[in-house]
């Protein structure tokens, strides 16, 4: 467990998590899951030209679980993987937030698409942001195409990396849109 502090804001990102192994055609990847814990100050004492007297007072806390795949070498046991998990004390599944699909895709995807396994559209909609219900969302409310898709993808690093947020026109108007961005889902 480590936390980091960013404007005030203080993240505690647990372990994380071996959860499953999978196997598709003699592949094996994990399931893991990270839970995080984001306290936002109700009120600053400083700002960035003033170093404030008083701590900042402390404000809502929310907490969101971050589910991500890891590629395993063959076949291993779940403890097996915790362990090497547990050797890197500042591992996390950071997130990247953007409306660009191209931003969130890897190597991997790009060869999947021009060999054919999958396509563009089928990423688009594995990736996009929405809640358990399958509703997609951007700019925290409904998306019914006003806006631009927002597409969420985690990664799994060994050592810390910042969540990345590309979006255009970010426009959050209270705490009930920002949670459903904490718990939106991760299509696997």
């Amino acid at each position: 467990m480590f936390t980091r502090t960013n404007n005030g804001i203080n993240k505690t990102f647990n372990n994380v998590t071996a959860i499953q192994v999978l196997e598709s055609n003699g592949k094996y990847v994990c399931h893991v899951n990270q839970v995080i814990t984001t306290i936002y100050p109700s009120s600053r004492m400083s700002n960035d030209f003033s170093s404030g007297l008083f701590d900042d007072e402390e404000g809502k806390t929310y907490e969101s679980t971050r589910h991500t795949l890891i590629k395993l070498p063959g076949e291993l046991e779940i403890d097996a993987i915790q362990n090497q998990l547990d050797k890197f004390k500042e591992g996390n599944i950071n997130r990247v937030l953007t409306n660009n699909i191209n931003d969130i895709l890897t190597d991997g995807d790009m060869w999947a698409i021009n060999t054919g396994k999958t396509t563009l559209e089928d990423l688009e909609s594995k990736y996009e942001v929405q809640d358990s219900n399958g509703v997609r969302y951007a700019q925290g409310k409904v998306n019914d195409g006003t806006y631009p898709k927002e597409f969420k993808r985690d990664f799994y690093n060994k050592t810390y990396i910042a969540d990345e947020d590309k979006r255009e026109n970010i426009a959050i108007e209270d705490d009930k849109e920002a949670d459903v961005f904490a718990d939106a889902k991760v299509t696997f």
